[in-house]
């Protein structure tokens, strides 16, 4: 996240923890339990058709049905929980944006534009969040009562078959505990159905932005260098924009040499400095170490040698 922080303003690097945070609560859900039991429902029901066909004929259908509950609540509930994320990671983006800019925000009298701002991210993401729910809710209360009303046929169908001299009691009394046990996990699972919709999308997030940052490769120690800095050519676009915020930028700098850089505002001054500590990469161009080109180095042993104005750095203001 840090890493792609740094070079991208990817909403996937700031949402990073909350997605494995989902992917971790689907691993601890019971829900995971019945993702094991599930594999065991065709044994079930094969239990229950030997029973008598028509009794699993009658478990076959009610299972049937509560898969395609589940799949209609996967189709209905899965746009508005996507956008209800999106809207809320955008409403907690933005929190924190008016925190870290309090002084600011108090100042100019913007603090009731940005509640309002903020109000309305929260409230489209609610919104979305209770679309969703009551999708859920809705399937969930479906499944309840179907899975109630076929083990009731079941016996009601049991006992039939046991008045007409096909099945004895004691195998109606078993066809109905195995359609229980049968149609559990699949109730569990539709009850559950916004957590792992959440975790599936957390763990796509994740994927994209572990692709996105591939691990660092090993780099080589190389020996401290010697201070003698070269930039050649530097050409310099920031993440996100088409055009360059420095252009051909080249000077050499020797050790206990300093250089001033003056400009405008947007003339490129942070763009250089982010340049020079190698958090930006050159578009273009090249910015050396006693002759290694910076991406050569550890990103910490770099931080080390770069390391500008710590203990006793002192800054004056001037015309």
């Amino acid at each position: 996240m840090v890493r792609r922080s740094a070079v991208s303003n990817d909403p996937k690097a700031q949402t990073g923890l909350t997605d494995l945070e989902s992917v971790q609560r689907l691993i601890g859900s019971p829900v995971l339990i019945a993702v094991f039991d599930i594999p065991w429902t065709p044994v079930f029901l094969a239990g229950i058709a030997l029973h008598h066909p028509l009794l699993g004929l009658l478990a076959i259908v009610g299972g049937s049905t509560l898969v395609l509950i589940t799949l209609l609540n996967k189709m209905f509930s899965r746009g508005p929980m996507l956008q209800a994320n999106i809207n809320a990671n955008k409403a907690s983006q933005m929190s924190d944006e008016i925190r870290n800019e309090a002084e600011m925000v108090q100042s100019m009298g913007m603090r009731s534009a940005a509640f309002k701002r903020w109000v309305g991210a929260r409230d489209e993401s609610l919104a979305e969040a209770v679309t969703a729910n009551d999708v859920s809710g809705s399937c969930l209360t479906v499944s309840k009562t179907l899975r109630l009303f076929l083990q009731s046929a079941m016996l009601g169908l049991g006992a039939y078959l046991v008045l007409q001299n096909e099945l004895t009691p004691g195998a109606m009394i078993a066809a109905s505990i195995l359609l229980g046990r049968a149609l559990a996990p699949i109730e569990l699972a539709i009850g559950q159905w916004a957590m792992v919709q959440r975790a599936m999308r957390g763990w796509s997030s994740l994927a994209e932005l572990l692709e996105a940052v591939p691990p660092e490769a090993p780099r080589t120690a190389l020996p401290k260098p010697q201070a003698k800095l070269s930039v050649q050519a530097l050409t310099v676009i920031p993440p996100g924009e088409k055009r360059a915020s420095l252009k051909n930028v080249s000077f050499k700098l020797k050790p206990g040499q300093a250089v001033g850089v003056i400009g405008p505002s947007a003339a490129g001054k942070s763009t250089l400095a982010r340049a020079l500590t190698g958090v930006w990469r050159p578009a273009g161009g090249s910015v050396r170490l006693d002759g290694v080109a910076l991406e050569q180095f550890d990103p910490d042993v770099l931080a080390t040698i770069l390391a500008i104005c710590r203990n006793g750095c002192s800054y004056s203001t001037g015309p």
